[in-house]
């Protein structure tokens, strides 16, 4: 324990928690409002008039109680009740509001549908590049030409228009569908009326365990639906513009600069650029945002509003340098931040930003005193009351999380610069200028790195929780990065406001911005290469999360943050984060001693043998899960782009608490199979790679990564062909092709086909096996399978009868896309309804498993959720199509 200190000296003295609270009472209400929320959020419906009762009746109570002196008592004991009753009732009001939407009742739940409809757009166009994972456009689309740019707006749908009519009964809806437009369109204002002839469906819920769920939060927002346009033509303007809005004003700004960007700034740090000076976050590109997130910069960007900050110490020294006085500085300050939030898209960290900066900068204007943290909680209680969800999001979370640290550190460090020893402010003072100038500077970088390190740590087990990077090398990086962004900031802000009347100046800025950008950038890549200053893990457990927050609040009420109680706090907290990540992180095996310790189970129910289909659309990746805890892929890939190629993998395995991959088979040389191998590599742990000699042999230039991230990791290599076992304690898998001897031939037809048994179960994953390879697997002696996975993602390029005949399977998976589902590739599978014939892309994540009753069954994702699958349904629903 710290060295005891003085009452007066310290900055959370004990009982802190009642002085903080006496302090800021609004500190108090909004951890009030959200105990009412969480409470809301555990009942049910029948609830809110019966809570709004009884708690009230507490209050009264608890009033009628206190002595008469205590009325200030009594009034706050109302005022924090009437918290808690307004935080239930508002979550539940906004849950009554999105349940009884009409809107979301005429929306198709997983088709795309024509639709034509009337409505306003809400939002300033965001820019997407094609490759990003989140277009939400029909991924195996055949009508639509690939394009390099996706612009996305939010409309706010006023009336459906059907056999020529519009609906009556929706003309006072105001839900949203978010559309996607190809190209990059900038002829959208907020504010538009406009007529829409789009495809639309529900927004779809995650296909795979362990993805985020964007449905859930959209609708929060209010956004009830996703649609595309083949062209921007198909959006057209009519009369009635809300020419009004301030938003309507300000997008037209945001486009000319967007504009501006891309013309001055090199094309390589374009994206970044309008990322930073426009919140145009999502023009950078994926490869990118997974560098920022390996070397924990993403904040910087995604999750906080210190671009925010960055306009307003700008501004704030620009008025200073021409000596513009106090009051009018921060009126131009509130007025900039304010329309800057709006060009950004309001996003949550942006507008805590902003709402802070405008609260400071009114108290100070009319010379109140304030309190940081009472500003912050009035800030947060204002984002809750418009979205509750806002509760869960992440972004909001560590942009609140990383303010409070930062607010608690400026405290601390102003009372421990109050009382200097005289000695030392005598020898400093007969320093010379620079040395005195150099010690400034030191004793910045020191409180900078200082604050950056607390950052880092009380953030770390959200981070770890949602994005599964473990990232100390941030600490730096925040040092590292901070003058170049702020350089590109403020040149970037030159180009939007100068470069469209001076061109001159447009070139100028764009090439500082540029430059400035470019180091970030490089600087960025090089950190991220390094697999040392980065770890992967998986999500510790809640409780183990929970805890450090509880023990870091239990150390601040008890020993304060004073200079000599921060470093034992620190430490304690380091080694709580140490213990709960070292059973996860990469670098470490997982002994069967930690997961009994964690309670981790990697299976679900009793299963003992588990395979499980991810749905990766047109594509294939299948985890085996061993009785003796062992963890097998077979392929990794999906059709499109290879950098998002793991995405839906890495998540499914991390739900099942996996961070190391047994053995990795690679079937062949196809993309669509192996192109998340290089992600995944970076990730996981892969002990051995087993594939064919023709995989290694391959000279396609996809393929050629791979190998060489194979010999630079000089990864445990088997080659493998028909005869060969790979040998699990209890399961045995047997290679049935390719044969020693392969005369040429596609790739396809030499796919590693792996056989597994277990239990008298038996399971064939075929890769895309097709022609000579197909005849040379049916002249082995025949083998009743239970599951198949339809080779070539159930193509009917040739005829599945024969194989069919031959393996006799009860169950048939087809790992594939959209494409796959139709009449005619069911009728071939199923056997006149036979077998039973399951769609990844229909059905979601698919999963066989083994328990320990000997029987086998059959499970997909759906609803958050293992489901049993039911033939019946699922076929008539098929049949329908």
């Amino acid at each position: 324990m710290p060295p005891e200190v003085s009452v007066q000296n310290r900055i959370l003295p004990k009982h802190g928690p009642l002085k903080l609270f006496v302090q800021n009472p609004l500190t108090a209400g909004l951890i009030l409002f959200i105990v009412g929320i969480l409470l809301r959020e555990q009942l049910d419906d029948s609830f809110p008039d019966f809570a709004v009762v009884l708690i009230s009746s507490v209050a009264t109570l608890t009033s009628l109680l206190l002595p008469r002196s205590s009325s200030s008592k009594s009034i706050s004991t109302w005022s924090l009740c009437a918290l808690i009753v307004f935080g239930a009732g508002w979550i539940h009001q906004l849950k009554q509001i999105n349940t009884r939407a009409l809107l979301a009742r005429s929306v198709a739940p997983d088709n795309w549908q024509p639709v034509h409809l009337r409505g306003y757009v809400e939002s300033i166009p965001q820019f997407r590049p094609e490759e990003s994972p989140f277009i939400e456009r029909p991924s195996d689309s055949e009508q639509s030409p690939p394009v390099q740019w996706n612009t996305t707006v939010d409309i706010s749908v006023r009336q459906l228009i059907t056999n020529n009519e519009p609906d009556s009964e929706l003309r006072q809806s105001t839900g949203l569908i978010r559309v996607s437009i190809p190209g990059r369109n900038r002829s959208f204002r907020p504010g538009d009326y406009v007529e829409c002839f789009l495809k639309w469906r529900q927004i779809q819920p995650p296909t795979n365990p362990g993805e985020y769920d964007f449905a859930k939060r959209l609708r929060h927002f209010g956004i009830f639906a996703q649609a595309y346009a083949e062209s921007g033509s198909q959006i057209m303007p009519l009369d009635g513009n809300q020419w009004w809005r301030i938003d309507r004003h300000l997008g037209r700004f945001a486009m000319a600069g967007d504009r501006a960007i891309e013309r001055y700034v090199s094309p390589s740090q374009a994206p970044l650029a309008a990322a930073l000076v426009l919140g145009q976050r999502g023009q950078i590109e994926w490869d990118l945002q997974q560098s920022l997130l390996e070397t924990g910069t993403i904040h910087l960007l995604a999750i906080s509003g210190l671009h925010v900050e960055m306009v307003v110490l700008s501004i704030a020294i620009f008025c200073f340098a021409i000596r513009i006085n106090l009051r009018m500085t921060l009126i131009v300050i509130s007025i900039a931040v304010v329309m800057y939030a709006i060009i950004c898209g309001a996003k949550p960290p942006v507008l805590r930003a902003t709402l802070f900066v405008v609260l400071v900068a009114g108290a100070k204007f009319f010379g109140w005193s304030t309190r940081s943290y009472n500003i912050l909680s009035f800030v947060a209680l204002i984002l809750l009351v418009f979205r509750t969800n806002y509760l869960w999001d992440t972004g909001t979370q560590l942009s609140f999380l990383a303010v409070a640290t930062l607010i608690l550190l400026a405290h601390a460090i102003r009372n421990d610069r109050k009382a200097p020893d005289p000695l030392d402010e005598i020898l400093q003072s007969q320093e010379a200028p620079i040395q005195q100038a150099a010690r400034a500077i030191g004793r910045s970088m020191r409180e900078f790195i200082s604050a950056s390190a607390w950052v880092w740590l009380l953030t770390t087990p959200i981070v770890v929780s949602s994005f599964h990077v473990l990232a100390p090398v941030a600490i730096l990086m925040n040092l590292v990065l901070l003058i170049p962004l702020w350089i590109g900031l403020l040149s970037g802000l030159g180009v939007v406001l100068l470069g469209t009347w001076l061109p001159l100046a447009g070139y100028l800025f764009g090439w500082l911005c540029s430059l400035a950008l470019g180091f970030a950038k490089i600087a960025i890549e090089t950190v991220a290469i390094v697999p040392i200053l980065h770890w992967w893990s998986i999500s510790p457990p809640d409780w183990w999360v929970i805890c450090f927050y509880v023990l870091f609040i239990g150390m601040l009420i008890f020993w304060g943050f004073e200079k000599t109680a921060r470093r034992p706090i620190f430490l304690c907290l380091l080694g709580w984060l140490v213990f709960g990540l070292i059973p996860w992180l990469q670098i470490f095996p997982q002994s069967p001693i930690i997961r009994m310790a964690w309670g981790v189970d990697t299976t679900t129910n009793d299963a003992e043998f588990a395979m499980t289909f991810i749905n990766v659309g047109h594509g294939t990746s299948v985890v085996i899960q061993t009785p003796s805890r062992q963890c097998w892929l077979y392929d990794a890939g999906k059709m499109g782009s290879p950098s998002r190629a793991f995405y839906p993998i890495a998540n499914v395995l991390w739900y099942f608490k996996q961070q190391k991959i047994d053995k990795l088979f690679l079937s062949h040389a196809d993309a669509d199979h192996f192109n998340a191998f290089e992600a995944i590599e970076k990730r996981f742990d892969i002990e051995q790679v087993v594939t064919t000699q023709r995989f290694l042999s391959s000279t396609d230039i996809a393929v050629q990564p791979v190998l060489k991230q194979l010999d630079f990791r000089r990864r445990d290599v088997l080659v493998v062909q028909a005869g060969d076992q790979v040998l699990d304690d209890q399961v045995k898998a047997i290679v049935l092709h390719p044969p020693r001897q392969t005369d040429g031939g596609s790739d396809n037809s030499v796919s590693l086909s792996l056989a597994l048994e277990y239990n008298g179960y038996r399971f064939l994953l075929p890769g895309d096996l097709e022609g000579e390879g197909t005849r040379q697997l049916l002249n082995q002696p025949a083998n009743r399978v239970d599951v198949l996975m339809a080779p070539h993602h159930g193509s009917l390029a040739e005829s599945p009868e024969p194989l069919l005949g031959w393996c006799k399977p009860k169950h048939v998976v087809i790992s594939g896309g959209v494409r796959a589902v139709n009449r005619r590739v069911i009728e071939a599978f199923s056997g006149n309804g036979s077998r039973d014939v399951w769609i990844t892309s229909r059905e979601n994540a698919i999963r066989f498993e083994v328990r320990s009753d000997g029987h086998l069954y059959a499970l997909h994702w759906a609803d958050g959720d293992w489901q049993t699958l039911q033939p019946d349904v699922l076929m008539q629903q098929a049949n329908t199509k």
